[in-house]
């Protein structure tokens, strides 16, 4: 008689230790030289992370603390300029499952001549101003330049905004004029404080500029 068989084994699947998200935007690309010599520094993620785990790295020294940080992006604008070499920029979080995500990305600043610094004013909403649920930012920068906006509850003003929950972000490009205007849905509750942080791009030349406003939920 044909000798019985015994059941195979269990196979268990080991449990994932590394997130899935991935940076789907950021800014200097990969690889590229940029003639600013402060650039925007932005990443965008594609699935939500804990804001309060972000930490963000530029050639080894931790600059979290001067970075706008949201559940799915970071930008972060320097304030004095970079020296003219490769930079490394890394992102670290952890993802909404607690498993860990990290991104690495180079580039070169300050290539060729220098490039002009972008103006940026914010003509709506006014700086301590009452907002709806739905508002309109408004304003005026260096004509073309990529506007990129977030906005969020803020347990307290001061320093850099983050973002912890019930954060929205948005992008458009200002006209011809340098006017630019973006609709914000945040819904946030009445009277609680809410951080917004605007920053222009010069697309060409990768150069930054970033407000701030303090505003309060209708």
């Amino acid at each position: 008689p044909q000798a019985a068989q015994a059941p195979p084994p269990n196979v268990l699947t080991p449990a994932p230790t590394q997130s899935n998200v991935t940076v789907t935007v950021q800014a200097p690309n990969d690889g590229a030289t940029v003639t600013s010599d402060k650039p925007t520094i932005r990443a965008q993620f594609s699935g939500n992370v804990d804001p309060n785990t972000i930490r963000v790295a530029l050639d080894g020294v931790d600059v979290t603390n001067q970075t706008t940080r949201y559940a799915n992006g970071i930008v972060y604008a320097p304030s004095s300029p970079l020296q003219q070499m490769v930079h490394r920029v890394v992102v670290a979080a952890t993802d909404s499952n607690g498993l860990r995500f990290r991104h690495a990305w180079t580039f070169t600043s300050g290539a060729g001549a220098a490039a002009a610094p972008v103006a940026l004013t914010i003509t709506a909403p006014a700086n301590g101003s009452n907002v709806p649920g739905t508002f309109t930012v408004s304003g005026r920068t260096t004509p073309g330049a990529q506007i990129h906006l977030v906005a969020g509850g803020v347990a307290t003003f001061g320093g850099i905004f983050q973002f912890n929950t019930g954060s929205t972000s948005g992008d458009t490009t200002a006209d011809a004029n340098g006017n630019f205007s973006h609709q914000l849905n945040l819904g946030a509750p009445s009277g609680s404080q809410i951080g917004l942080t605007v920053t222009s791009t010069n697309r060409g030349t990768g150069e930054s500029q970033q407000k701030q406003l303090q505003l309060r939920a209708q």
